[in-house]
């Protein structure tokens, strides 16, 4: 995130907040949660959290954190912007192009 906003990483989170999408795991940590635990935590959890923070922006790690917070983008009315998840890396050869395509849609919202 310092990278994609310019700041120190000392600084990143004066500018931005870092949370889940589901506040809980599963009992294997890698199984799928059902539809419903998805959704019910976003309701009565991430919803709150925008509203508390109401961010100019909410970049999503991973394409389902993405997706959903898209299908459920007239409840929270924020622009979402994809990254791939920090477990998986950019090949090096596409790495710098990419970080720059994410730094350009950012600064759009931020109006930097």
């Amino acid at each position: 995130m310092s990278t994609i906003l310019d700041v120190d990483k000392s600084e990143v989170f004066k500018y931005c907040v870092l949370t889940n999408l589901v506040k809980c795991s599963t009992v294997g940590e890698q199984d799928n949660l059902k539809k419903n635990t998805i959704k019910n935590c976003f309701k009565c959890h991430l919803m709150r959290e925008i509203e508390f923070f109401n961010p100019k922006v909410i970049i999503a790690f991973g394409r389902e954190v993405e997706n959903f917070l898209h299908s459920y983008q007239n409840l929270h009315s924020k622009p979402v912007i994809y990254v791939k998840h920090p477990s998986y890396h950019y090949r090096k050869d596409e790495k710098d192009s990419k970080i720059l395509i994410i730094k350009s849609e950012v600064r759009k919202y931020l109006n930097l």
